[in-house]
Parts: structure tokens; sequence; C-alpha cells
């Protein structure tokens, strides 16, 4: 039986000090809350360790196009 850990925690463990982006927002204990960037290059190579880790060999990338303006208007 495989057993999934998730969470934010989890992750933020295996990230840099410098992969991690403070917000305005406080945690339960007063510290800041911290989120991550898909964009950052360590960020991409760690999802693709746990993808070969794990024996994930297909990968989806979704990006979206707002703030395009039309030349026309």
């Amino acid at each position: 039986m495989r057993r999934w850990i998730s969470g934010p925690d989890v992750f933020f463990s295996e990230l840099d000090a410098s992969q991690r982006i403070p917000t305005g927002f406080k945690m339960a204990d007063g510290s800041p809350a911290q989120v991550f960037s898909s964009f950052g290059k360590p960020t991409v190579l760690k999802h693709f360790q746990w993808m070969q880790d794990y024996g994930i060999d297909g990968v989806f990338v979704q990006r979206f196009a707002n703030g395009l303006k039309d030349p026309a208007s």
C-alpha cells in the first residue's frame, strides 16, 4: 500500500530559502506565510526529480495568456 503525504510543509522543507516568497499573510505562529513559484529552475528541477523518483514519466504544461492586448485596440 502506497502512503501519500502532501501539504506545503513537506514541499517547503525541500526548498532553499531563496525559492520561498514571503506574503503579507501570517501563519498561526506569527511567521510570514510563504509561497513558491513554479517558474524558477530549481523548483522545476525538484518536481522532475520527484517524478523520476516515483516513476512518473509524463508531464503537461499549462500556460495562461492573461494580460495580452489586441494590437488593433
